[in-house]
């Protein structure tokens, strides 16, 4: 239940964060561009995995982005089931058009955004080398 004060006499609401409720929401938000970077390098088979890194490095994801319901499965644009390096190389050109167009929408254009990134076949340049 919430406080009651003067301005919220029947105590409804939500409760307001704590000040040590809100630092460590702020020190897992910090955390989680490197927790995601971290995991990044291990599935690109750049870093041996550390087995423990990668729990806290999912814990962290999980409290600041929130942990989904269901498992999501990812299509292309013809409906086929995506890897997860072809989700990994979507996910940087995104990044990479984001960088350099921070007012677009990541997908090249500067059109609005819909909700929805046109996926289709990875460029040539980001597949990995086998």
């Amino acid at each position: 239940m919430a406080e009651i004060t003067e301005k919220n006499p029947r105590g409804a609401g939500r409760k307001a964060k704590t000040v040590q409720r809100a630092t460590t929401q702020r020190i897992l938000t910090d955390a989680s561009p490197k927790a995601a970077a971290y995991l990044t390098e291990v599935i690109k088979g750049k870093v041996k995995p550390e087995w423990g890194k990668i729990d806290v490095c999912k814990y962290v994801i999980n409290q600041d982005l929130g942990a989904p319901r269901q498992k999501m499965e990812h299509t292309g644009a013809d409906g086929e089931r995506l890897s997860y390096t072809e989700l990994i190389i979507l996910a940087e050109r995104v990044e990479k058009e984001r960088a350099i167009n921070p007012s677009g929408n990541g997908d090249g254009t500067d059109k609005k955004e819909t909700g929805s990134l046109p996926l289709g076949e990875p460029k040539p340049e980001d597949t990995p080398d086998k």
